[in-house]
């Protein structure tokens, strides 16, 4: 079990090292698993690590982010949308980025 968490975190920095050329790193932060992880790697590369959190106004997911950041305690940029400016938001980066799908993978 430990060669396969070796080659995994290895594969996971070379990603970050190979995708990010400056130590300066915006994280996309719900709190989950994924999120934590990668910015706990990223800190632990020396990497500057800021966290973006986008939500609606005392939103689980933007309370969540905050209560995770206690333990961590890395800068932390909360974003937080009016549900009555959301279709605006959504209009400009549908515009800014071309796609009505804001998933990567889908």
């Amino acid at each position: 079990m430990d060669e396969i968490y070796e080659i995994l975190l290895g594969n996971i920095k070379n990603s970050i090292s190979e995708t990010v050329k400056e130590k300066k790193i915006g994280i996309a932060f719900s709190g989950g698993v994924d999120s934590t992880l990668i910015s706990k790697i990223c800190s632990d590369m020396d990497f500057d690590v800021t966290l973006l959190t986008i939500g609606f106004s005392e939103s689980h997911d933007i309370l969540f982010a905050k209560e995770v950041n206690t333990f961590l305690k890395y800068p932390h940029h909360i974003l937080e949308i009016d549900p009555k400016t959301f279709p605006e938001i959504s209009s400009n980066i549908h515009q800014t980025i071309n796609t009505d799908n804001l998933s990567w993978n889908e």
